[in-house]
């Protein structure tokens, strides 16, 4: 029997992953839209924080087990993964113990009563990744996408339709909650038995601990960091602006950020298992690497850029009339989406590489930074602390490219070289788009896509042609449906 190439396997995973991704994004996206007209901005403002504080516990938890797992590939790690799950058992029942311990606090910081019982409900359905954590990281490891997706679709579908129901019955801002309660725990069992790992009491194996923490510390760390840099701008803005205007900096955030909400995870679940088999080749990681920013230029560039050139009439389609304030920053946060899409196989390579801590440096620099310049553009409200959160993050995720040179010295001319097809495309074409004399309206989304692909083909044809042959390399029925006329 033939051995599947590593390009063929992460290319069938990314297409499987791929199509759970857009079919929960389309259904995320319906379900939204119907609760968007139902649930007031501040309810949204509300569980954003709750969300955002149990991510902080749910980050503690994993604790850099599940990185850790695919990382190691010595002749010891059955015994390791075993040692790993126990660990991961401890850490999680001791973050669930510390944070309920002061969960009542933040009703009283932003003076809603509610908070406290969304944040018990959700901390409860943490416990469940215990389950989870080292069977997910086992399976991914092996690349074994095909047990994991139709679990995830079919649970995942199941808590998005159970939102509208909830909605429908008039649970208000519990509609978002309760299906968070009930299906992340039957996700965790699912995957728990799929997976065929199974725990043994006889081999907790503590002498394995140090050496699992010693790795997994700096990705504790750094995941902690990452949380709060990631998400902590929700509670300033919450305490500072108030949960209306939190509510629709939630809305705008997560909707321009939408391609990298539902594909960030598929880049980041495949790109560390792929750069960690070859660890110690520093110039295939760097040519897979390179191939990686080239597709997800390709594929993220245009449709951002699109988002934001018609967030407009989506925003008025999508949610309505209510959330007309919300266009401008959706439109902002469009610029740091499209670098940070592209920045997304980063994390991945300081892990694979076993430089966790570069991540978290960079972390620690940058979060007190951020939280200090949203404090200062309060005073000029929610646009001008978007304006600020923009800013910063897109210069923020730039430095990761440097970075990531530091580590793989590809220099700036293939960097570009990768990249600069899309780019330059879509900057054309919003142009064009900016100085016709009529309204852009979204009717005109095809025709923004047509030109996009006229002008790559009339400009940069060998750009073209090259990546769909990395499409093609990465899954070979896609040979079929490669146009004649660029492939020949």
């Amino acid at each position: 029997m033939v051995k599947e190439s590593l390009s063929s396997q992460a290319g069938k995973s990314a297409v499987l992953l791929g199509f759970r991704k857009i079919w929960g994004g389309l259904l995320s996206l319906v379900v939204m839209a119907y609760l968007a007209r139902i649930l007031d901005a501040s309810d949204l403002g509300l569980v954003a924080i709750a969300t955002t504080l149990v991510g902080f516990v749910q980050a503690i938890s994993s604790g850099g087990i599940g990185e850790f797992i695919i990382y190691y590939n010595k002749e010891d790690k059955e015994d390791i993964q075993q040692a790993a799950f126990w660990m991961h058992v401890s850490i999680v029942i001791l973050a669930f113990f510390l944070f309920a311990a002061s969960f009542s606090i933040w009703g009283i910081l932003y003076q809603e009563a509610r908070l406290a019982n969304i944040i018990w409900l959700l901390l409860f359905s943490s416990l469940f990744s215990i389950f989870q954590v080292v069977p997910m990281a086992l399976m991914q490891k092996a690349m074994e996408f095909p047990k994991i997706v139709p679990i995830q679709m079919m649970i995942g579908t199941l808590s998005q339709l159970s939102m509208v129901i909830f909605a429908w019955l008039g649970m208000g801002v519990y509609s978002l909650v309760l299906p968070v309660l009930i299906f992340p725990p039957l996700l965790g069992f699912a995957l728990f038995f799929r997976s065929g790992f199974r725990p043994k009491l006889n081999r907790i194996g503590t002498r394995h601990w140090p050496q699992i923490f010693r790795y997994s510390r700096q990705i504790l760390s750094s995941n902690i960091i990452t949380k709060i840099a990631n998400e902590g701008d929700t509670l300033v803005v919450g305490k500072i602006l108030g949960l209306e205007a939190l509510g629709i900096y939630d809305i705008a955030f997560r909707f321009s950020n939408l391609l990298n909400q539902h594909f960030l995870p598929i880049v980041r679940s495949i790109c560390m298992p792929v750069f960690a088999r070859n660890q110690h080749d520093v110039s295939t990681v760097r040519t897979q690497y390179l191939k990686m920013l080239s597709t997800l230029s390709f594929l993220g560039i245009p449709i951002i850029a699109g988002i934001g050139l018609f967030a407009h009439d989506l925003i008025y389609l999508l949610y309505g009339d209510k959330w007309t304030s919300a266009i401008l920053p959706v439109q902002l946060f469009c610029v740091f989406a499209a670098i940070r899409f592209l920045g997304s196989p980063t994390s991945g390579l300081y892990f694979a590489l076993g430089r966790p801590g570069i991540g978290l440096t960079y972390n620690l620099v940058f979060t007190p930074i951020l939280f200090l310049s949203i404090y200062l553009a309060a005073p000029w409200g929610l646009l001008g602390v978007c304006v600020i959160v923009t800013l910063l993050r897109s210069i923020g995720i730039s430095a990761h490219f440097v970075m990531a040179n530091a580590l793989l010295d590809y220099g700036w001319q293939s960097f570009w070289k990768a990249i600069r097809a899309p780019i330059c495309v879509t900057v054309f074409t919003i142009i064009a788009f900016s100085i016709i004399p009529w309204e852009t309206r979204l009717w005109m989304a095809p025709i923004f896509g047509l030109t996009i692909l006229i002008s790559m083909f009339a400009f940069f044809r060998n750009d073209l042609k090259q990546q769909l042959l990395i499409f093609s390399s990465l899954s070979p029925g896609f040979q079929r449906f490669l146009p004649s006329i660029v492939t020949r």
